[in-house]
């Protein structure tokens, strides 16, 4: 058995006079109770016993229980009820300085709670007021209090915190507006300077300053620009003036917004009558004008810097007419387009010799074969062309026949083309000629391999009574213009007719060489019953 608890009062009157302890009087069956390990008989001196079903404390908490209980009520006696008193008396003097202990620090916490109270609203009131400086002692032997009084100071540090930050704010906001406004006005080299904690300010700082330096470096360097464009512009003024060649600069609408000094001498009209004031196309005959206002307003081909070309007659002020050819081409990035005149008149006057020339050639050539031959030479002669070929249509197989090439092209000489292939067969086919300035990229090319380092290439069609016999072909390292196409069927036309006639007239004297010869055999078998000297004379016409 453990020793009794100090609180323990042994009572020999009812141990002496009833041995039986409250476990075993009461049958209880809490074996953890202290009343089992404790010599003593009565419970309600031993602390924490079971009572009721659970556990009790001190006496005077069980006192009510006590009343009842049997144990109690078994073993009373005076000299026990005169220890109960004893016990109870002491520990209702306990619980009275107990008491009257809380009472007085319950008095002092409440003194204490009113003064931290009275303090924090005083504190608040400080800081609604505007004032977030103000801070109050932590301590407290209350932890409410200590928190309240640590959350006021935190509330008053934060709203210092953004009172500067708003500060700070509208010191840097008013350093950028003035700024901005220094800018507005042009002055470039402001700029902010002033450093901030808000990494905000920083970043609009440094965006501010960059895009300040942005626009100066723009500015300076579009000044340069201005200025370097300015003077290209009086140079290729200078050289727009003093070309050579009558040229003028036009808008959409044909109105001449520049004119070069040799325009001015083309069209008999000085530059303040011209510029602003007439268009180009008050400069063509009016025979000639539906066509070239179509011409006009189609443009130069799609492709860059590629001109376009048209011949017309130009009248100029004093009524004197000229064979003109018009050479157009935009200028990229505007909506304005360059007009050069070449007078053609000579031009054309050595066209026509050509022409003639080629005509009586045509007339004196012995044969079909060397028909082909001036045909060729004067295109290439006329055109300046780097390779020419004349391609002949063979009535028979349909095939086209090369039959004579010069220049770059002469290993053209013999090719044959199934019908209908390749750029040729669709040039006879159709009757329509066929211009590329840039002929290794058409796929629809036959013989590729044939073309060389030629650029640029023709194909007209030979047309005779509104069908096409042939085709000649012209090639260029250079390009070929629309005018030389037009050329260059003029010519095919002349020599399409003469090439048939040609073809006609051996046709028939094959024909009539045919008719001799059956004449003479028929002769032959008519005059002579020698069947060898008939047979002599077959063989000799065969042959």
């Amino acid at each position: 058995m453990s020793e009794e608890p100090e609180n323990c009062v042994t009572l020999p009157h009812l141990t002496k006079n009833y041995p039986v302890k409250c476990w075993e009087l009461l049958e209880c069956k809490e074996g953890g109770c202290p009343a089992y390990q404790s010599r003593n008989l009565h419970c309600w001196l031993i602390p924490g016993t079971h009572c009721n079903s659970k556990i009790q404390g001190e006496f005077i908490e069980k006192i009510e229980l006590c009343c009842d209980c049997t144990v109690l009520k078994t073993g009373m006696s005076p000299a026990s009820m005169k220890v109960m008193l004893r016990e109870t008396s002491k520990q209702i003097d306990r619980y009275r300085k107990i008491v009257k202990d809380r009472d007085e620090e319950l008095e002092k916490i409440g003194l204490e709670l009113a003064i931290s109270l009275s303090e924090v609203f005083e504190a608040l009131k400080r800081i609604a007021s505007g004032d977030p400086s103000v801070r109050i002692s932590e301590s407290s032997k209350i932890d409410l209090i200590c928190r309240l009084k640590h959350m006021v100071n935190t509330t008053a540090s934060e709203i210092k915190v953004i009172v500067d930050q708003c500060h700070e704010f509208a010191i840097c906001l008013a350093e950028h507006f003035d700024v901005f406004q220094r800018v507005s006005r042009g002055d470039l080299s402001a700029r902010v300077s002033g450093g901030s904690g808000f990494e905000l300010m920083e970043s609009m700082k440094k965006v501010i300053n960059t895009t300040i330096d942005s626009i100066s470096r723009e500015i300076s360097s579009r000044e340069r620009a201005e200025e370097e464009m300015r003077r290209s512009e009086e140079k290729y003024r200078t050289i727009f003036d003093n070309t050579g060649t009558p040229t003028i600069i036009v808008d959409d609408d044909a109105t001449i917004s520049l004119a070069n000094a040799e325009f001015e001498k083309f069209a008999g009209d000085s530059k303040k009558e011209l510029e602003r004031k007439k268009t180009w196309l008050n400069f063509v005959m009016s025979d000639d004008l539906d066509r070239v206002k179509e011409w006009y307003a189609a443009g130069p081909p799609a492709s860059k810097g590629a001109p376009a070309y048209c011949d017309f007659r130009f009248v100029n002020m004093n009524g004197s007419v000229r064979d003109t050819l018009a050479v157009l081409s935009r200028i990229p990035g505007t909506k304005k387009r360059v007009l050069s005149f070449l007078e053609t008149t000579e031009r054309k006057h050595r066209e026509m010799e050509a022409i003639v020339t080629m005509t009586t050639a045509l007339r004196s050539a012995p044969n079909r074969m060397e028909m082909l031959s001036v045909v060729i030479n004067e295109v290439i002669s006329l055109l300046k062309t780097d390779g020419a070929a004349l391609a002949i249509l063979d009535s028979v197989t349909n095939e086209t026949i090369i039959e004579i090439a010069l220049g770059s092209w002469t290993h053209w000489t013999g090719v044959r083309l199934p019908q209908g292939d390749g750029i040729s067969g669709h040039v006879i086919e159709t009757g329509k000629p066929y211009l590329n300035n840039n002929i290794h990229l058409d796929s629809s090319v036959a013989r590729p391999e044939l073309i060389g380092d030629l650029r640029s290439a023709a194909c007209v069609p030979l047309m005779t009574q509104g069908r096409a016999i042939g085709a000649i072909w012209v090639g260029r390292k250079s390009e070929i213009a629309e005018y030389e196409v037009r050329l260059l069927t003029a010519i095919c036309e002349i020599a399409a007719n003469a090439i048939h006639r040609a073809t006609l007239n051996e046709q028939t004297e094959q024909r009539f060489q045919r008719l001799s010869a059956l004449h003479g055999i028929d002769m032959a078998i008519t005059a002579s019953l020698d069947l060898r000297v008939t047979l002599n004379i077959l063989l000799d016409h065969v042959t």
